[in-house]
């Protein structure tokens, strides 16, 4: 089981249970599970923010494409008895179809920030509950003493 999958049950062998690691190397196990979330939720978080800066622009560059179109080239083109720009209409269909993709990759890159998010917040949470025991335990052991 890597530490990666499972952070609760590699913090619970850190006591001396079956399959655990050396004294003094959990904290840097722990930390650098706790650092690779922390860069998970990074990537997702500027994955989103791309994605959904891309989807604006490409909604703004259509509309502004199909309006310059509208009351530029097309009537300029009707008034030469060139009739409509087939080209562009076939662009700006598919530009119309790729922009709905590229909200559903937006909101899924948002949904994957969110769920890593609270994964980095539960591993952290575990980490210092980790840490707090501890020093219970360091605590309990030096009042015995």
């Amino acid at each position: 089981m890597s530490p990666d999958n499972d952070l609760g049950a590699e913090l619970l062998k850190q006591n001396g249970g079956p399959g655990g690691p050396q004294h003094g190397s959990h904290e840097a196990m722990v930390q650098q599970v706790v650092a690779q979330s922390r860069r998970r939720v990074r990537l997702w978080g500027w994955a989103a923010a791309i994605l959904w800066a891309i989807v604006g622009v490409h909604l703004f560059v259509l509309r502004v494409a199909t309006l310059f179109v509208a009351y530029f080239i097309v009537p300029m083109r009707l008034n030469e008895g060139r009739g409509y720009p087939n080209t562009f209409w076939l662009a700006s269909n598919i530009a119309a179809m790729i922009w709905p993709m590229l909200l559903c990759a937006a909101a899924l890159s948002t949904m994957k920030f969110i769920l890593v998010s609270r994964r980095a917040t539960l591993r952290q949470i575990q980490a210092e509950l980790a840490c707090i025991s501890a020093q219970v335990k360091r605590l309990v052991e030096s009042a015995k003493a």
